[in-house]
């Protein structure tokens, strides 16, 4: 059972030059006879700090807790590591003469801030890996990262979007983008969370009921390699999958696959891409390819939902015109975007008479294409473009259900 915070405890830990270091640190006359002091012999330390006027209180016992969480392997661990990939050499001759894991963590918070704040960051991913919450992805399909701090950004809203249209909280998001010794990308994700009640003690000294939004977290882990993908979250299957989606649609450009892609083969998401404009081979006669329409609804639990039915006469660019401005992106970003059913259409130059001018199906997520009903030159066709732009993922194309 782990132990619960006692600041005793702490100041017995810590050595009392660097309580000295931390009590006067606070810009306060300190009435501590620090050379007539054994070590562990605490009270006159508790007493002058409990005299303290309430600001500096408050920040010391904000640093006990801190060091009182840090100082264990996870926390040892990350600063070491930490110090060694800033190049703290200074810091890291001074930890070699501490015996104690208290002192290690307290004189990396007075005397080192760039290697705490990133320390104390990765220690608490690391105690949490592995947990309840902690859910692996492998086999990430190669894609480019992208960590500017504008697509960062772009995730931020991403994630706001899906939590605010799912759980109607999350509002808010801010994003701490930062790299590991061992190459890992990691990125905390904040969100406010529902506001609640809480009893609080106001400056009169008296008991309040007060109303606060407090934040919760989401954790993404890429590995150096961009092949794992490990994430911290609450919540079941409903949750973690779109966040992965929605993840590696922004930070790596890519639709990451169902983990069975038999049982989910088709991957609608690449067409909500602008930048995506069926490209075709001369040879087969094609002069374009259309989205007749889209069914789109938002990531996230939400059962609203919308049919796009581009104007043909503008062409086949009018899907992606359509999206921009008959949808709020502001609200639902297209990383948010959930594409589970479209119709195409084929337009053929007619070089190949056995081909029509026009060929038309649909396809519904998961794994429903009615490509099955057409004749064989024309399925091929269609099975075949299905699989170079990205979209059929089913090593056999016959898991695909025959649609009506």
């Amino acid at each position: 059972m782990s132990k619960s915070f006692d600041p005793r405890y702490v100041l017995r830990q810590v050595s009392n030059e660097l309580l000295e270091d931390l009590l006067e640190g606070q810009s306060q006359t300190v009435d501590v006879p620090w050379s007539e002091l054994k070590e562990t012999q605490i009270e006159p330390i508790f007493s002058a700090w409990q005299s303290m006027p309430i600001e500096p209180r408050r920040a010391i016992e904000l640093i006990l807790r801190d060091v009182f969480s840090m100082a264990n392997d996870h926390g040892v661990r990350a600063i070491m590591e930490e110090a060694n990939r800033q190049g703290n050499t200074s810091l890291l001759d001074d930890l070699a003469g501490d015996v104690s894991r208290f002192d290690i963590a307290m004189r990396t918070c007075l005397q080192a801030d760039a290697v705490w704040s990133v320390a104390s960051q990765f220690a608490k991913a690391d105690e949490v890996s592995g947990g309840r919450y902690w859910i692996r992805r492998t086999n990430v399909p190669e894609g480019t990262l992208n960590v500017e701090p504008d697509n960062v950004i772009v995730l931020q809203k991403a994630i706001a979007a899906f939590y605010q249209a799912g759980q109607g909280r999350g509002r808010q998001c801010v994003i701490e983008h930062l790299i590991r010794a061992d190459g890992s990308h990691y990125f905390f994700a904040y969100l406010d969370d529902y506001t609640d009640t809480y009893l609080k003690v106001v400056e009169s000294g008296k008991f309040a009921r007060v109303c606060e939004t407090h934040a919760f977290q989401v954790l993404f882990v890429m590995s150096a390699d961009l092949k794992t993908l490990d994430m911290f979250v609450h919540g079941g299957k409903q949750v973690y999958e779109p966040l992965q989606q929605i993840f590696t649609r922004v930070i790596l450009s890519i639709e990451l696959p169902p983990e069975d892609p038999e049982l989910h083969p088709y991957a609608l998401g690449v067409l909500l891409d602008p930048k995506f404009s069926f490209p075709t081979d001369p040879a087969d006669g094609i002069l374009s390819v259309e989205v007749v329409s889209a069914n789109v609804r938002a990531k996230g639990g939400s059962q609203r939902r919308i049919v796009l039915k581009p104007d043909q006469q503008l062409g086949p660019c009018d899907f992606q015109s359509m999206i921009d401005e008959w949808v709020n992106t502001e609200n639902v970003p297209r990383s948010i975007m959930h594409m589970y059913g479209i119709t195409l259409r084929f337009n053929f130059d007619r070089s190949d008479p056995e081909l029509p001018s026009k060929m038309q199906f649909s396809i519904s997520c998961p794994n429903r294409c009615s490509l099955k009903n057409l004749p064989d030159d024309q399925r091929e066709i269609g099975e075949r473009y299905l699989k170079f732009w990205g979209i059929d993922r089913a090593v056999d194309s016959e898991v695909a259900v025959s649609a009506d």
